[in-house]
């Protein structure tokens, strides 16, 4: 059972970072549609993305701490008498490792988002550079908006991907909890 809650706590946690990673990119383009003709990439934006990096590398960090930690558990022996239930035990361990794989892979794939979260960065510094010449800052412009409506989409496919799991790994522990019960 400490396994399942564990493996909740992960992925929430993995939820809460394609979030903020969300939003983050939200307000980005918000803000490119919004301003034409003046300075791109105000402070705010630039420091939305400096938070993200900073918290999103943080959060997943500690997510991943968090997963050594459950798989410890998990690949940890247990002692259990009643041999019939041991063959359920072993398929439940089984399954727990395949989870925690699968969140792991999530997770290594958001940090590396956060590679292309500091290429927007540096597009948005690289269209403030070219203000002064207007068809430049137009491409880069649409530069940026195209490399945001993918990252966009990347982080969309993550979050269902994430949120079928997360309902998954619910359903699950409200199975064995109903188990235990009875």
């Amino acid at each position: 059972m400490d396994g399942s809650l564990q493996l909740l706590d992960v992925c929430g946690a993995s939820k809460d970072c394609l979030l903020l990673m969300k939003e983050c990119v939200q307000d980005l383009a918000s803000s490119l549609r919004r301003r034409k003709g003046e300075e791109y990439g105000q402070e705010s934006e630039i420091q939305c993305l400096k938070s993200f990096r900073k918290n999103g590398t943080k959060l997943v960090q500690k997510s991943l701490a968090n997963l050594k930690k459950a798989k410890k558990i998990c690949n940890s022996q247990l002692l259990v008498e009643d041999h019939g239930c041991s063959s359920i035990i072993n398929m439940i361990k089984e399954a727990e490792a395949i989870t925690l794989s699968v969140i792991e892979s999530l997770l290594l794939v958001v940090s590396g988002t956060t590679n292309e979260v500091e290429k927007i960065d540096s597009a948005l510094k690289a269209l403030n550079r070219e203000k002064s010449s207007k068809s430049g800052d137009v491409v880069s412009v649409q530069n940026l908006q195209k490399q945001l409506v993918s990252f966009k989409l990347k982080i969309q496919e993550l979050e269902e991907g994430v949120e079928s799991l997360f309902g998954h790994l619910m359903r699950i522990r409200v199975s064995l909890l109903n188990l235990l019960n009875h």
